[in-house]
């Protein structure tokens, strides 16, 4: 995405995030994002339900929508 987006949007964090690993173990704070992109790849980590919760533990409290075919 950095690739692809990150000179268009400077203001746009990119970062790889390992759903199967606790997001403060990676540097990731608890609401520390307005938004998490997460595309095709929530229904192949080990527990779908302990993912939805670490992505549900990043964003602020909003809307989360997954892209999951």
């Amino acid at each position: 995405g950095k690739q692809q987006f990150g000179r268009d949007f400077p203001f746009v964090r990119f970062q790889a995030f390992d759903l199967n690993r606790d997001p403060d173990g990676q540097g990731l704070p608890p609401g520390g994002f307005d938004v998490a992109l997460a595309s095709n790849v929530v229904h192949a980590t080990d527990d779908i339900g302990r993912s939805l919760a670490r992505l549900w533990r990043l964003v602020k409290p909003c809307l989360l929508y997954t892209s999951d075919a």
